[in-house]
């Protein structure tokens, strides 16, 4: 296993944070998981998520789980690139909640790589302050009512 770590920080008072982790894994890491672990300082309403990986089209796949000081906050299967949390909302399958100081843990899981292949990935990490829970969004594609093309669907708790 291959890890670098790099920070880019800016005090949240001026904006958000970013922390970029990456690493490798190869064919002998199959069927294990990673764990990295972040800095969450105060102050954080909102974590940015976006996730890369090497090798997709040979069939590599690599899932991201999330936890805060002291507990589970959700998981990606190989679907999602992006996902955030914040106090109200969250991307489905992440629990939305208080953003605590302290060490996050991320966990890298391989469940499928070739046996010969070295997979790349990295995960940027996106602190924004309190008060700014929908930095992050994307701007609306256009103004007004349209019909757009989408996946949506909705889970009951009935």
């Amino acid at each position: 296993m291959v890890l670098t770590w790099t920070r880019q920080d800016r005090a949240l008072a001026r904006g958000p944070r970013t922390v970029v982790l990456s690493g490798a894994v190869t064919g002998a890491d199959q069927g294990t998981y990673q764990e990295h672990l972040f800095q969450v300082p105060a102050g954080v309403g909102r974590l940015d998520f976006e996730f890369t990986h090497s090798h997709k089209s040979e069939g590599t796949q690599l899932e991201v789980g999330l936890f805060d000081p002291s507990a589970f906050r959700g998981t990606s299967r190989f679907s999602k690139t992006r996902f955030y949390l914040a106090d109200a909302h969250a991307t489905p399958s992440y629990v939305p909640g208080r953003i605590p100081a302290g060490s996050w843990r991320v966990s890298i899981g391989i469940p499928a790589i070739g046996a010969s292949t070295t997979a790349t990935w990295q995960l940027t990490i996106r602190m924004n302050p309190v008060g700014d829970s929908q930095a992050g969004l994307a701007a609306a594609l256009a103004p007004g009512p349209a019909w757009f093309a989408g996946d949506f669907h909705a889970h009951t708790l009935q």
